[in-house]
């Protein structure tokens, strides 16, 4: 597609925060354009007849509609999503938050849909914990949101400093190992709840966040969908037994 191309960048106060807090939000990382853009190959990858999603929140092959519908390597269907506006900006901003260079970061992508009035929360949880526990990684995701995403309909919330603690047990969602999704095995504690933050975002804007720091979104309850569409950046990982 063709697009008013914007860089966007970071200032060292907004490092300093990431490494403090571990999540950092931008409010604009795209075009209005390209986000609607990006918003038509979505919907199509989502269509009912499509088998590149899968419901995270339920059993494989459940009947009914999905409740959280998710999508791995959106760009291995539409190669041209490497090459944009969100990807680029997003690649600057996560060699900054992890001291590295650009072209040491390989990304991938991942989207979610929220469908409206039934879409799940997305329990507090760490990335890692999807991850091989046999690498070390040195990583962060970059979320960005293709529909204003507030309260009503799920945005994210960050656990301010709990990627300094280390990755949590967690476990599938209701001890059931049919079910993709994760959950921790031990709730927060009160005075974790308490600190917790909630990051609404205007569709184009972007969080942030390490793969240890904790976050979760609550269900839609409104009647606007919440798409999102997720780049992970990262340096290879390493064996644990070689790093």
């Amino acid at each position: 597609m063709t697009t008013t191309d914007i860089a966007v960048d970071i200032t060292d106060e907004q490092v300093a925060f990431f490494a403090t807090n571990g999540w950092l939000a931008v409010e604009r990382i795209t075009t209005d354009e390209e986000v609607a853009w990006i918003g038509e190959i979505f919907d199509q990858l989502f269509e009912p007849d499509r088998p590149v999603h899968f419901d995270v929140m339920r059993p494989a092959g459940s009947e009914g509609p999905d409740l959280f519908p998710q999508t791995l390597f959106p760009e291995l269907h539409h190669p041209e999503l490497r090459d944009t506006t969100y990807v680029r900006n997003a690649r600057r901003i996560a060699a900054r938050l992890l001291g590295e260079d650009e072209a040491d970061l390989t990304n991938w992508g991942h989207m979610l849909d929220k469908p409206p009035r039934r879409g799940y929360a997305a329990p507090w949880h760490q990335d890692e914990a999807y991850w091989d526990a046999g690498q070390r990684y040195h990583a962060v995701g970059a979320w960005m949101p293709l529909d204003d995403a507030d309260l009503d309909n799920g945005c994210m919330w960050f656990l301010p400093g709990s990627h300094r603690d280390g990755l949590r047990p967690h476990r599938h969602l209701h001890g059931d190992e049919s079910i993709h999704g994760l959950e921790l095995v031990d709730e927060l504690s009160e005075a974790e709840e308490q600190t917790a933050v909630a990051v609404p975002l205007e569709a184009g804007g972007a969080s942030f966040h390490h793969p240890r720091t904790l976050h979760r979104s609550l269900p839609n309850t409104s009647d606007r969908p919440r798409r999102a569409y997720a780049n992970e950046y990262q340096t290879p990982p390493v064996r644990r037994d070689e790093a």
